[in-house]
């Protein structure tokens, strides 16, 4: 659990193994909950938790709000596509976004997300791993948990070289 000692007091307390459901619907208290796969984004797989009753999204580490992203694995344009492919689902089905990290907010959420991406594939362009950074939280100087920019997305796109 390297990454939990770098992310400090905000790292995982404990291991959570997942199994694999048998149908992508539960039911949980008389309410049908769908379960709703998307692909690469933050990480190769992404599942989000529809909520149709009450239009409502729980939609894991695709979408994010006022936090920095986790670009760790490189995902950044095929998240961009999933953006995408979310806005299409959403459409009349879903009013309130649950992101993974960040308070619950309206679609907007999306276009948020989506504009941070691009502007750290930007942001990477110059080529440093301090100007880049230093370039992101200027732009983002209220959004929390920097430690997914600062000890993971930057060192993923400005690894340093080997020691001899």
């Amino acid at each position: 659990m390297s990454g939990a000692l770098k992310l400090g007091l905000e790292g995982p307390k404990r291991l959570v193994i997942t199994e694999a459901l048998a149908e992508p619907v539960l039911n949980i208290e008389r309410m049908q909950v769908e379960v709703v796969e998307f692909g690469e984004g933050e990480s190769k797989h992404i599942a989000a938790v529809h909520i149709p009753e009450m239009k409502a999204l729980l939609s894991a580490d695709l979408v994010y709000n006022n936090a920095h992203l986790y670009l760790q694995e490189r995902h950044l344009k095929s998240w961009l596509t999933q953006l995408g492919e979310l806005e299409v689902f959403a459409r009349d089905k879903v009013a309130t976004i649950y992101p993974g990290h960040g308070g619950a907010a309206g679609l907007e959420l999306t276009a948020q997300t989506r504009a941070y991406l691009h502007d750290f594939a930007e942001a990477i362009k110059t080529g440093d791993a301090k100007t880049a950074e230093q370039r992101m939280l200027t732009k983002y100087p209220q959004y929390h948990v920097k430690q997914f920019l600062s000890a993971f997305s930057i060192p993923a796109y400005f690894p340093t070289a080997p020691s001899s």
